[in-house]
């Protein structure tokens, strides 16, 4: 099922500035060297396959194809589990960040039910 996507934001976007926030983050930053572990699953894995879809419709049918193709590749179960997991942190770090700009009342957002803010929601979650 594909889900609208409000905020426009592509996967490949969103990707550059999880990374760039978990290397900068106050609280764990990740180091140098596992940045550029990970820019590389990124730029040889991901980003080919997923990188040009919106944000919002990445879900388990938008994951399996990059499973299958890693899979096919001969990487080891561990290793595609790890690059799926990045998946799911780059795709809940925009989550993160519009619940952030939602509690900002100088956005005009209004807070209504549970999921936060509906002027930012975006169903972006890997089911």
């Amino acid at each position: 099922m594909v889900k609208p996507n409000p905020t426009g934001v592509l996967f490949r976007d969103q990707a550059e500035v999880w990374l760039q926030n978990s290397q900068n983050r106050k609280r764990n930053p990740i180091g140098n060297s596992y940045a550029v572990t990970i820019q590389g699953a990124l730029d040889k894995w991901i980003l080919p396959v997923i990188g040009d879809v919106p944000l919002g419709t990445v879900d388990n049918l938008t994951v399996k194809p990059l499973i299958d193709k890693m899979s096919a590749a001969g990487l080891s179960a561990r290793t595609i589990s790890k690059y799926v997991e990045f998946v799911q942190q780059t795709v809940a770090s925009l989550k993160v960040r519009q619940r952030r700009a939602c509690s900002q009342e100088s956005l005009g957002c209004r807070n209504d039910g549970p999921s936060g803010c509906r002027a930012f929601e975006a169903e972006a979650s890997i089911a």
